[in-house]
């Protein structure tokens, strides 16, 4: 669940999840997905929510992070994101 719903995944050139890629995938029948992970850095936490036609995302990473929706990349530093 959290690695594809939610989109919490290892970035393969960083070690135990220094850089996070957080790329959820949608799924409209769930209405929402939230999923954290606790790693050594700290708590990685994704979220989508579903409002008529609009998603909301919201985000937490303890360092770095890239963030993949609708096939745009963002590159974040550590706190909360939304989109």
């Amino acid at each position: 669940m959290y690695g594809v719903a939610a989109g919490i995944r290892v970035d393969e050139d960083k070690v135990g999840f220094e850089n996070v890629i957080l790329e959820p995938i949608i799924d409209r029948r769930l209405g929402f997905v939230e999923a954290s992970i606790e790693t050594k850095f700290g708590k990685v936490l994704s979220k989508w929510t579903i409002d008529g036609d609009k998603v909301k995302y919201e985000f937490e990473v303890p360092n770095t992070a890239v963030i993949i929706i609708a096939g745009e990349r963002k590159e974040v530093g550590k706190g909360k994101h939304t989109f």
